[in-house]
């Protein structure tokens, strides 16, 4: 079965772009690795199109243009609905917390090929590091939990940055 590698490569394309790297040579990843970063990419080709995430995108996109801007709506209707399912598959799927701590463990000790085919590896590294030590993200199980982790991913990002209040006011729609 597949293990670790492969569950850290179905996580790895999300980790990369919040990390603010990418993996220019994907050849040096270990093929358990590439094989889980070919899922994620190619359900995500799936799911992108599926007709009800399209309509939740442009719902959400609607509810949180008028009290945060067109920008930061969008990142409610995208990036903040995926979190939110995330949160849904740790506080309710039988297992799914345990995966990801294992995950994490080979991750600890297994990240070095991942982050020598990075085209900023030190800053990969010290992200990864971070992640890992962060554990579980059990803060996507609420929405506030994922209105403060969306606010800081895009503070300072021109456009699509909100501040403490308007997540606070975001965590409010979310419930609904």
């Amino acid at each position: 079965s597949l293990g670790e590698p492969f569950r850290f490569g179905a996580m790895l394309p999300d980790l990369t772009k919040i990390a603010g790297v990418r993996i220019d040579d994907k050849a040096m990843l270990p093929d358990e690795v590439r094989w889980g970063v070919s899922l994620h990419l190619r359900t995500d080709e799936v799911f992108h199109r599926n007709p009800l995430f399209r309509e939740l995108r442009r719902d959400a996109n609607s509810d949180f243009e008028q009290p945060l801007g067109r920008g930061a709506a969008m990142v409610f209707g995208h990036p903040g609905l995926e979190l939110l399912l995330d949160g849904l598959l740790i506080s309710s799927v039988d297992g799914v917390q345990d995966g990801f701590k294992a995950v994490l463990g080979w991750a600890r000790y297994n990240r070095v090929a991942v982050v020598a085919a990075a085209n900023k590896p030190g800053q990969f590294d010290a992200y990864l590091e971070a992640f890992v030590e962060h554990g579980v993200p059990m803060h996507y199980t609420t929405p506030v939990g994922v209105a403060n982790a969306l606010q800081r991913r895009v503070a300072g990002h021109p456009g699509i940055a909100f501040d403490e209040g308007q997540a606070a006011e975001a965590a409010q729609l979310l419930e609904k």
